[in-house]
């Protein structure tokens, strides 16, 4: 098993030197605050409520959006966001539309994979900046996903839309 540490009350601040998760690791934000810049080579799961990243993103391992219990999900990240590896939007809890949201307000830099899905209920999924899908990035999109930024730059990368769905820019 991977050593997890959940926050479950959204009552950690972390602050100093850069936050890492390390491959094999998992930590879940549940409406928590990140002063330093962070380094996820494992399992970052954002579950419920509003969390707030104030420093750089770097993510080659999972980051994953989830509504899990009866409530939406916002993550707000105030510096850049570099994805190598793995985002994720998920809906997991099948009593109801919920929402995930990520606001990049310094932009997302996909150079992995960001995929929209629905393991139960429904909801919208929507991303919040800037948002460039670089060379060798994928933009795979399972549920319905609505980015909303001044520069949305699709000319690199691979975007895949599954039959039903929609990929709204606005």
């Amino acid at each position: 098993d991977m050593p997890t540490l959940d926050t479950i009350a959204g009552l950690v601040t972390i602050a100093g030197q850069p936050f890492n998760v390390a491959d094999g690791a998992a930590f879940t934000l549940t409406g928590d605050t990140v002063h330093s810049d962070i380094n996820n080579d494992g399992v970052l799961l954002l579950r419920d409520n509003s969390s707030t990243l104030n420093g750089l993103v770097t993510n080659t391992g999972t980051f994953s959006l989830e509504s899990y219990i009866n409530a939406n999900v916002f993550v707000t990240i105030n510096s850049l966001f570099t994805n190598q590896g793995l985002i994720t939007f998920d809906n997991v809890y099948d009593a109801g539309a919920r929402n995930e949201t990520l606001i990049a307000v310094g932009g997302l830099a996909n150079e992995g994979t960001v995929r929209s899905m629905q393991s139960a209920g429904g909801g919208t999924q929507r991303i919040d900046g800037d948002f460039v899908n670089a060379s060798g990035g994928v933009l795979d999109v399972d549920h319905t996903l609505t980015i909303r930024g001044i520069n949305i730059d699709l000319s690199s990368g691979t975007v895949d839309v599954a039959s039903g769905q929609e990929l709204l820019l606005q």
